[in-house]
């Protein structure tokens, strides 16, 4: 019996999907999703959260780099525009 990664119960087709809510990122972190997710098998999804967040490009980066995709919120009111869709 092969026992894998997810206790033998096979990804049965699902996408694996990261959701990262930060209020910035120093850095695009290229090295460590070149290592660890280097055949984009998994997506990245960026949530940058409040009005005086400045990282935009590199939060953009990580999420475009992994397949994913990056939204910026603002305040409370863009939560319901944004995120619940």
């Amino acid at each position: 019996m092969q026992i894998t990664e997810n206790n033998g119960r096979g990804d049965q087709g699902c996408t694996k999907v990261i959701m990262l809510i930060t209020d910035g990122a120093p850095s695009s972190y290229k090295g460590i999703f070149d290592k660890y997710n280097g055949d984009k098998s998994v997506r990245v999804f960026t949530f940058l959260i409040g009005d005086e967040a400045i990282d935009f490009e590199q939060v953009t980066q990580i999420a475009c780099y992994n397949r994913g995709f990056m939204v910026h919120i603002q305040n409370m009111a863009d939560v319901a525009e944004k995120v619940q869709v």
